[in-house]
């Protein structure tokens, strides 16, 4: 259990602690990266990789030197440069994410919209100092920043982790059994003569005027597709099933799921929805089975909750869902004090950094 000394990650708002005095800590927790500001390299950002200890102090694995984080103020000879923590698959996520959704082809960006590490870092330091306006520090670290939505997850009382937030709890990277608990609710594609998968005459139009279109501008109109967000549940067949399947596969309409892999839905093939159909291997490019319902419930803003059809998928992409939600909806300014100080008054604002 922890304590009101436990740093929590600036991520995803879990601890960061060592796990030897408690045997229930999950082993991720204990794997950090700090971040920090390079000392010769404008706006650039450093990942240090460190070790989780008892509170705000942490050791740096390259030179096992004691730092404290989410600190300004100097600890003896501890304290050397300010330092954000994040546990060490956070910050992955956090990078896989941000080139998924980087600035490309000339598109414009709303002035606090987060696309690179600095700002990522701009964002992280707006909500240190929100909270420390908050009345949350009495000077020394900040444990826990101030995040939207409590970071999604139940709140607990008086900053005290029971271990018992099994979808927090569940590391968000090494997760068992992903491509089994995904796959087994891929479903098989009614035969294409049956009268519920007859296109409507103006899905059949669309279709023949998609084909006769310059392929540059059709990828075009495809690319308006990837990722797929809060998308209906309800497939109309413009698109074949091959172009469901394969931008699954390669993390364009779903990006958090990067990690899967067909050959383990054909060696799992007890593991699918109806197994009496023959393997993936020997059907035509995904023909046969219904892709497009799968990406749909994928894309489902509460795609695993408690009433939903995926709600079985393992702990931990339900945690790694909740990440990817967190950075997708960080933005410059995010967060401010709300809590009056000492004389009743309204809390300083704290000014919106620029993007750099």
């Amino acid at each position: 259990m922890s304590d009101e000394f436990t740093l929590y990650c600036a991520i995803c708002g879990a601890p960061l602690m060592e796990d030897e005095s408690t045997p229930d800590v999950p082993s991720w927790f204990k794997h950090a990266t700090l971040l920090s500001e390079a000392p010769d390299q404008p706006k650039a950002i450093c990942e240090s990789d460190a070790t989780a200890g008892y509170g705000p102090i942490l050791s740096l694995t390259s030179t096992e030197d004691l730092i404290v984080a989410n600190s300004t103020h100097p600890y003896g000879r501890l304290l050397r440069v300010f330092y954000l923590a994040s546990h060490k698959s956070c910050c992955s996520i956090v990078k896989r994410n941000l080139a998924k959704h980087g600035p490309c082809n000339g598109l414009l960006r709303s002035p606090g919209q987060i696309w690179t590490m600095r700002h990522i870092w701009q964002c992280l330091t707006h909500r240190f100092e929100a909270t420390i306006e908050d009345g949350q520090s009495d000077g020394g670290p900040i444990y826990r920043l101030l995040a939207p939505h409590n970071y999604y997850m139940p709140r607990f009382t008086e900053m005290k982790w029971e271990f018992d937030i099994p979808f927090v709890d569940a590391d968000p990277l090494d997760i068992p059994d992903l491509n089994v608990a995904v796959f087994r609710h891929l479903e098989p594609l009614l035969p294409k003569e049956s009268a519920s998968h007859v296109p409507p005459i103006e899905v059949e139009n669309l279709q023949i005027h998609l084909q006769g279109l310059p392929m540059e501008i059709f990828d075009h109109i495809l690319s308006f597709v990837c990722p797929l967000t809060e998308a209906s549940l309800q497939c109309n067949r413009v698109l074949p099933p091959s172009f469901w399947r394969t931008r699954l596969f390669t993390g364009q309409l779903i990006p958090f799921l990067w990690d899967l892999d067909i050959f383990a839905i054909e060696e799992n093939q007890s593991a699918m929805a109806n197994p009496s159909e023959p393997p993936i291997s020997e059907m035509e490019q995904g023909r046969d089975w219904d892709w497009e319902l799968l990406v749909r419930q994928l894309a489902q803003p509460n795609a695993f909750g408690d009433d939903q059809p995926l709600s079985d998928v393992p702990p931990g992409l339900k945690n790694r869902r909740r990440i990817w939600e967190l950075i997708d909806e960080m933005y410059l300014g995010d967060v401010q004090a709300t809590t009056p100080n000492v004389w009743g008054h309204s809390p300083r604002q704290i000014p919106v950094p620029l993007p750099d």
